[in-house]
């Protein structure tokens, strides 16, 4: 597949065969987009990491985890031997 071989600088946008960039030197990144399949299970995931969109699952994680200045938080370090 020859769509692999072409990458593009995303500091100075200028196109290379190589991963460094020959002009500035920094890494370099496919510049095709990856394939697109209407049966992808995970895009709707993917589009939400991208914006920064939590979860349900994350949601739960973060108020069911104790804050540090919450009395939940203070009761169970109390409760640790150190």
């Amino acid at each position: 597949m020859v769509r692999f071989f072409i990458r593009k600088c995303p500091r100075c946008g200028a196109y290379t065969l190589k991963e460094i960039c020959p002009k500035c030197g920094s890494d370099t990144v496919v510049a095709s987009p990856p394939r697109f399949s209407p049966l992808d299970r995970y895009v709707k995931y993917r589009v939400m990491a991208k914006e920064g969109v939590q979860t349900e699952a994350e949601k739960t994680a973060d108020r069911d985890t104790p804050r540090r200045n919450s009395s939940a938080y203070n009761s169970l370090c109390a409760s640790r031997v150190w």
